[in-house]
C-alpha cells in the first residue's frame, strides 16, 4: 500500500512539474483551438449528412411550401383552362401543344439549396400544389455499391461526376410514383379532382454516364408507373416528333409526355456498346420505348442558360415554334435558389419558351419576374396560351393511329399539319 502512494506522489510530483515547464502561450493556443472547434462544429453540425439534419432541412422545406399548400385548392385544371374564353377558339390550331407555356419546376424532389439541401417526395408534390406540370429531373446512376447504378435524383459538385452537394438522394421510381398520384390519383381529401386530364412534361436530364442497368431500371419503373399514361405508340421511341408539337391540347388530356437530354441515337449506342462489353444478349435500349421528345438533327430540346440572349432567342423563333424548349439555370447557381433571373425569364418568355425551370415550391424565391411569371401569368392555371404572334398556326389533319402498345405504329392517316404564318 505504501508503495502505491508513493507511485501516486511521485506521477503528481512529475505533472506538477510538467506544468511548470509547460509555457503559457501553449494553453493559449490550445484554447482558443478548443474554442474555435466548439464554433465551426456549432455552424456545420447542420450541413453534416446524417438522419437528423436530412429530417430537419425537409422540415424547413416544409414550412416554405406552406402559403402554396393552404393555395393549392384554388390551383384549377387544364380542363378549365382549356375553357377560358381566350383559349375556347373555334380555330382548331390555337391549342396545339407547342403554343403553350408549362409552369415548370427545376430539380425535382429537392428543397433547394442545392448545396446541403434535401431530396424528398414532399417537394415533389409541393411543387405540383404550387402548379407545376412539367418537371425537370436531373438523372444520375447511383455509385452505391449496393445500388447497382439505379437512377436516383441529386445535386452533384459542377464539374464532377460523383461529389455530391446534396444531402441525400431520391430514387427516380419515387419522384414518379409522386407525379403520377399526385396529378392523376388525388386523394379523396382534394377539392379538385379534375387534375385527371392534365398534360404532364417528364424531361429526363441525364448525367454521369448512366449505365445499362440506369435504364433497364428505369424502363421497368416507366412501364409500371407511367403505362396507363403514355402516348399512343405512334410518339413512342421519338417518333412523330414534329407531329406531336401540332397535335391540340384537347387530344392530349391525361397524358404524360417524356423527354431526354440525349438523342435517340445516343441511347442506342451507348447502350449497346455496354452490352457487348459485358457479352450480354440484350443488346436493344428498353428505356427507347418510353422517350417521345429528343434532341433531332443536333438542334437541343434545352437552350443554355448563359447563352439566353434576346437577338440569340429571336432567331430561334421558328425553332422554337416547332419543337418543345427547356430553359434551365444550373442548380448550383444563386438564380435556381432565388429565381433572380434579371432579364432572362423575361426574354425566354417573350421568346416563347415552352418550360422555364423556377424554383416553384419556395415562397421565399418566387419574387420580382417569378411573382409575375407564376401569380400574374399563370394566375391559378399550370398553363398559358401563348400571345399571338409566338404560336405555330396551321390546318389540323387527321391523327395518328396505330396498332395498340406493341410499339409498332401504323398510321391509318398521314398526320401533320400545313403551317401558315404566325399571327400577329
Amino acid at each position: 500500500m505504501d508503495r502505491v502512494k508513493q507511485g501516486i506522489s511521485k506521477f503528481q510530483q512529475i505533472a506538477t512539474d510538467s506544468m511548470r515547464q509547460f509555457p503559457m502561450w501553449a494553453f493559449v493556443v490550445i484554447a482558443l483551438c478548443a474554442v474555435a472547434y466548439l464554433i465551426v462544429h456549432t455552424k456545420l453540425r447542420r450541413t453534416f449528412v446524417n438522419p437528423e439534419n436530412i429530417r430537419n432541412k425537409a422540415s424547413e422545406g416544409y414550412s416554405k411550401a406552406a402559403p402554396i399548400i393552404l393555395a393549392a385548392s384554388k390551383r384549377k385544371s387544364l380542363e378549365e383552362y382549356l375553357k377560358e374564353p381566350t383559349v375556347a377558339s373555334t380555330d382548331p390550331t390555337v391549342p396545339l401543344l407547342t403554343n403553350f407555356y408549362f409552369s415548370t419546376v427545376n430539380a425535382t424532389g429537392l428543397f433547394f439549396p442545392a448545396t446541403d439541401g434535401v431530396f424528398s417526395q414532399d417537394a415533389v408534390r409541393f411543387a405540383i400544389a404550387g402548379g407545376a406540370r412539367a418537371f425537370v429531373l436531373d438523372i444520375w446512376p447511383s455509385l452505391d455499391p449496393a445500388a447497382n447504378f439505379q437512377p436516383i435524383l441529386q445535386c452533384v459538385e459542377a464539374g464532377s461526376q460523383w461529389r455530391r452537394t446534396s444531402m441525400n438522394g431520391l430514387a427516380v421510381e419515387t419522384a414518379l410514383e409522386a407525379i403520377v398520384s399526385e396529378v392523376y390519383t388525388p386523394s379523396l381529401g382534394t377539392v379538385n379532382t379534375d387534375y385527371k386530364n392534365d398534360v404532364v412534361l417528364l424531361y429526363f436530364r441525364f448525367h454521369g454516364g448512366p449505365r445499362n442497368a440506369t435504364y433497364d431500371s428505369l424502363a421497368a419503373t416507366c412501364r409500371r408507373v407511367l403505362n396507363p399514361y403514355k402516348l399512343d405508340a405512334a410518339f413512342s421511341s421519338c417518333r412523330g416528333m414534329e407531329t406531336l408539337v401540332k397535335t391540340s391540347l384537347q387530344d392530349l388530356k391525361g397524358r404524360v409526355i417524356v423527354l431526354s437530354n440525349k438523342t435517340k441515337k445516343e441511347l442506342e449506342e451507348e447502350y449497346t456498346e455496354e452490352a457487348a462489353a459485358a457479352g450480354s444478349s440484350q443488346t436493344t435500349n428498353p428505356l427507347i420505348p418510353y422517350i417521345n421528345f429528343c434532341p433531332r438533327d443536333s438542334i437541343p430540346i434545352e437552350i443554355d442558360f448563359a447563352a439566353v440572349d434576346e437577338a440569340a432567342l429571336r432567331a430561334k423563333r421558328g425553332y422554337i415554334q416547332n419543337s418543345l424548349v427547356f430553359v434551365v439555370p444550373p442548380v448550383e447557381s444563386e438564380e435556381a435558389a432565388t429565381n433572380n433571373w434579371g432579364e432572362k425569364l423575361r426574354i425566354c418568355r417573350d421568346a416563347g419558351i415552352h418550360c422555364m425551370a423556377l424554383n416553384v415550391f419556395d415562397a421565399e424565391a418566387s419574387q420580382g419576374y417569378a411573382e409575375f411569371l407564376f401569380k400574374d401569368y399563370f394566375s391559378t392555371f399550370s398553363y398559358r396560351l401563348k400571345e399571338p404572334s409566338l404560336r405555330l398556326q396551321g390546318v389540323l389533319q387527321a391523327p395518328a393511329q396505330s396498332a395498340g402498345d406493341t410499339g409498332v405504329a401504323v398510321p391509318l392517316a398521314t398526320p401533320g399539319i400545313t403551317t401558315g404564318p404566325s399571327a400577329t
